[in-house]
């Protein structure tokens, strides 16, 4: 059975339930470790240094995405190697299918660049965009 995080009072608002269940289930390191273990191509997996995984508390959903999306980010690095990597969880919810999804997408992932690139003075984080299996 999953376990559910107690969340922030402080924290960012949801205002769909389902917001509030990823989040507070994806909260917890096992159960995002279990999604991506059973989600995620093995080989990919088998990289991730899950040990040093730890929670970003960082929102990087722009404003206006934030009734279509919940995220949770995760930092952690390769098993082989000493780069940072980030893992998005990214749950959206859309009433019909989007033609412009993967430009939504491009502007979550450089929103964490450009959050990242700001807090390290300018170098840019090893960062492998990979699909979930079906």
């Amino acid at each position: 059975m999953p376990k559910i995080s107690s969340g922030s009072s402080s924290g960012p608002k949801t205002h769909h339930i389902a917001d509030k269940m990823f989040k507070s289930a994806m909260q917890v390191k096992e159960n995002a470790v279990a999604l991506l273990q059973n989600f995620v191509d093995p080989a990919l997996t088998a990289k991730i240094n899950f040990d040093g995984l730890t929670l970003d508390d960082t929102a990087y959903i722009a404003k206006r995405f934030k009734a279509h999306y919940a995220d949770v980010v995760y930092r952690t690095t390769w098993k082989e190697e000493d780069a940072e990597i980030f893992i998005a969880l990214l749950w959206e919810h859309k009433s019909q299918p989007s033609l412009h999804i993967y430009l939504q997408h491009l502007n979550y992932m450089t929103s964490i660049w450009t959050l990242y690139l700001w807090s390290i003075f300018w170098n840019l984080p090893i960062c492998r965009n990979r699909k979930l299996r079906n």
